[in-house]
Order: C-alpha cells, then structure tokens, then sequence
C-alpha cells in the first residue's frame, strides 16, 4: 500500500467515526487492535512516511 491509498482510507475512517484525522491518530495509537487490518496497515504506512519524512527534514537540516 502506498501512502496515497492509506491517507484515503484513514479520512474514510475518521470521517465513519465523526471525528479528526488528529483523533483517528490517537485512537489508534492508543488502541491498536480496536482497527480492523486494512486500517492497522494503512497506519502502518502513514506513521512510516512521516518518520521517513522526518529523518530526511533532520539530515537537510543538519546539512545547513
């Protein structure tokens, strides 16, 4: 899964509970296995991309 289709379905998610996308987050972080697979994984992908995209942002900076 790519992150495209996971940012598709964790706002699908968050919208079906009436809530944030920040809330969704939390949620299941804090509840890993209230979600069914396909979210669990679509998170998986999520949190990857942004620790991914957070090492990149650190090497730029300490580049500077």
């Amino acid at each position: 899964m790519k992150i495209k289709g996971a940012m598709s379905i964790l706002v699908k998610r968050a919208e079906w509970y009436g809530k944030s996308f920040e809330w969704l987050i939390d949620f299941i972080e804090r509840n890993p296995m209230a979600e069914t697979e396909k979210v669990t994984e679509a998170y998986n992908v999520f949190k990857a991309e942004m620790q991914s995209g957070l090492k990149e942002q650190n090497l730029l900076e300490d580049a500077v």
